[in-house]
């Protein structure tokens, strides 16, 4: 394509998606609170009134917190850690409304942050930075509309790769424990770092020194050093019984894909635990005809989809292992998230921002080939796009397959990724 109908092309695609994001994203967010934002705007309200916070994992009793405020919406706090109460503070002298415009504004601000970190950590030029961000369409519309924060982890991860390669290594580990305390999901990219870590201190074998000098160690030292300290922190404030709360009625049913207070069997959640509690599991409300009445099958598949995906993930770490550090460096961070992304037990469009920082790193360098990588893009542009509501009709009344378009497509995302560099032509093993 002759470059000015590629500039052309690249600017009408930009302005379709600033298009979206305005009428979609920042006015719906302008007009009212949306239950997200009431979350964590609430949260932080109790903290700053004083409130005590014992029964911060109640939902009924936070849902009449949400309304106390005059926020006429609903919310809860599960499946948030602790420490997320802290994060509006400084939003909350302001009305509920107030303090959400306020927050889109922050959101607008990071929408141009993460271009100008797209810009340093790849090759790309400045519209084609802001069409990646923008392209994952649903994904940064409904972030901003719904006034969530997964825009603003996701710049700081990517901010966090830019770091590292300027060398400030502490400074990366800290923001990526402060991350994974808020959402786990930077956790995938800390043992992704200690991975590469333990590869190169195999190859260089220089001992205790060697580990205190190795940068990917110590971006994971400090990122599990932060977090311990937060972990800590989080006690004294809050107290074990909220701790206890927290891991016994949030974290550890949401890793089963179980979210308190919201339908089991919903398909906005687009996941594999999903897809096999509505194939497998009966239940007299919400799924009165599974495929098959068997709940040991909804175990037994995520069990299989968990292997396969992990074995291709494991493939692909393996050819890696002995190639230069910095291709090294870059499929296992990228691949790993892209997998954790496959398997969440529970999704909502605003996580798929998280495809931004794997998709970046496998554009800072050559791995791929261009027609991979247009194929891995078109993917990504198809997952920002998806007309849900019809998808879900199709799924009531065509069949569960037309369902769960998103995981679907991120599956094949994963694939293309993993096929492509496996064939990667061009690798030397050092």
């Amino acid at each position: 394509m002759p470059s000015e109908l590629k500039k052309i092309a690249e600017y009408l695609f930009l302005s379709f998606f600033i298009g979206l994001l305005i009428i979609k994203g920042i006015i719906p967010a302008w007009r009212s609170v949306h239950s997200d934002f009431a979350n964590y705007y609430v949260s932080a309200s109790l903290v700053a009134d004083g409130v005590s916070l014992e029964n911060l994992y109640d939902n009924e009793w936070f849902q009449n917190r949400i309304n106390s405020y005059g926020i006429d919406t609903p919310g809860k706090f599960s499946p948030f850690p602790p420490l997320t109460a802290w994060m509006m503070l400084p939003l909350t002298p302001f009305e509920p409304l107030t303090a959400q415009r306020l927050f889109t504004i922050v959101n607008l601000f990071f929408v141009a942050l993460g271009v100008v970190t797209l810009k340093k950590i790849t090759s790309l030029t400045w519209a084609q930075c802001a069409i990646v961000l923008m392209g994952c369409g649903l994904g940064i519309i409904n972030n901003i509309a719904f006034g969530q924060i997964y825009l603003v982890m996701m710049v700081f991860m990517l901010f966090a790769f830019h770091l590292i390669n300027c060398k400030f290594y502490i400074t990366a580990g800290i923001v990526l424990g402060f991350l994974t305390a808020l959402k786990y999901f930077p956790i995938v990219i800390i043992g992704s770092l200690f991975l590469v870590g333990i590869s190169q201190q195999k190859k260089n074998d220089s001992g205790f020194h060697g580990i205190l000098s190795n940068s990917n160690l110590q971006v994971a030292f400090f990122s599990i050093f932060t977090l311990a300290v937060l972990w800590i922190i989080q006690y004294f404030y809050f107290g074990s019984q909220v701790l206890t709360d927290f891991l016994h009625s949030a974290f550890i049913p949401h890793l089963d894909g179980t979210l308190t207070g919201q339908g089991l069997y919903s398909f906005h959640f687009q996941s594999w635990d999903n897809l096999f509690r509505n194939l497998f599991v009966y239940n007299k409300e919400f799924n009165l005809h599974p495929a098959l009445n068997w709940p040991q099958g909804r175990i037994i598949f995520k069990i299989v989809i968990t292997l396969i995906i992990s074995s291709l993930l494991f493939l692909n770490l393996y050819q890696y292992w002995l190639a230069p550090l910095a291709e090294r460096w870059l499929v296992y961070l990228s691949m790993p998230m892209l997998a954790a992304l496959v398997l969440l037990p529970a999704s909502a469009t605003y996580h798929f921002v998280l495809l931004v920082p794997p998709l970046a790193l496998l554009m800072s360098r050559s791995l791929l080939t261009k027609r991979t990588m247009y194929f891995m893009l078109a993917i990504y542009g198809l997952i920002g796009l998806i007309p849900y509501g019809l998808a879900f009709t199709l799924g009531r009344t065509w069949g569960l397959f037309f369902a769960y378009p998103r995981l679907w497509l991120m599956t094949i995302l994963f694939f293309v990724a993993s096929y492509g560099l496996l064939h990667c032509k061009h690798l030397v093993r050092t």
